[in-house]
């Protein structure tokens, strides 16, 4: 009998990971956690075709996705094993100063957060590149799925989007379950700790309203608000969540359990 695609593309996930995990023979990784990283990246795959896997000990991506996208005119299969040279040939000059204080600012917040456990936070930041005459926004967002005997980050989860928005730089730091958000502040060079992510009842609404396969047009007449408002919460319920479209957004809440 064959195989469901769900199972089929599960086992393909399983198989990269114990890979990913193996080291001079012996997997690093239970088939537990093997199994939680797999549940996860088919879960995100489903609205962010773009991501990939940094191994900190290595400090190069180790596995990116196979999706036939362009992100910046390389295929995903090219950019196995070539670090961050997939992004760099499209990252605007200016932006390199900012991406390297970035990655600074987040080794030295990983350390402060000792000792860590995967899947309990991860770092929102973004950047810009070209892609022809047009500038875009690169969101990341960056997850712990495996952690050293240690405790410290080994394999992180690198999930990326890009917008036409050029909006200013930011860089946060949030638990998967939206109870703590702490923002880092350029200027000063300190984190600052802000209130957590919160939806309105209307955002919730709207959101779940999504999840059905409701249009924003029938939304608005259940809900006995125009098209133009539920189009305008939906865009602040973006921002909220750091996504650039509704199947990221149900994508975010399903996984971060908002």
């Amino acid at each position: 009998m064959t195989k469901p695609k769900i199972t089929m593309i599960l086992d393909d996930i399983r198989q990269d990971i114990l890979q990913l995990c193996t080291k001079e023979g012996k997997c690093e990784i239970s088939d537990s956690e093997r199994e939680q990283i797999a549940a996860f990246i088919y879960g995100i795959q489903i609205s962010y075709p773009t991501f990939s896997i940094y191994d900190t000990a290595k400090g190069e991506v180790v596995y990116a996705s196979k999706d036939q996208r362009r992100l910046v005119g390389i295929e995903g299969s090219e950019r196995r094993g070539d670090g961050m040279a997939f992004i760099s040939n499209a990252l605007i000059a200016e932006e390199s100063p900012h991406l390297d204080l970035c990655t600074r600012v987040i080794h030295q917040k990983w350390k402060e957060e000792m000792p860590i456990a995967p899947f309990t936070y991860f770092f929102n930041y973004n950047y810009r590149i070209k892609r022809g005459n047009k500038a875009f926004s690169v969101n990341q967002k960056l997850i712990p799925i495996a952690t050293t005997s240690h405790h410290e980050p080994w394999l992180m989860l690198c999930i990326v989007s890009l917008s036409p928005y050029i909006g200013s730089h930011y860089l946060t730091f949030h638990d998967m379950q939206h109870e703590r958000l702490e923002v880092y502040q350029f200027d000063k060079g300190i984190w600052k700790e802000k209130e957590p992510i919160r939806l309105t009842d209307l955002e919730y609404e709207i959101i779940s309203l999504a999840m059905q396969g409701i249009s924003y047009k029938e939304m608005g007449n259940m809900l006995y608000k125009s098209f133009h408002t539920i189009k305008k919460h939906s865009y602040t319920l973006f921002q909220k969540l750091g996504v650039n479209s509704m199947p990221q957004a149900i994508a975010v809440a399903a996984l971060f359990k908002l």
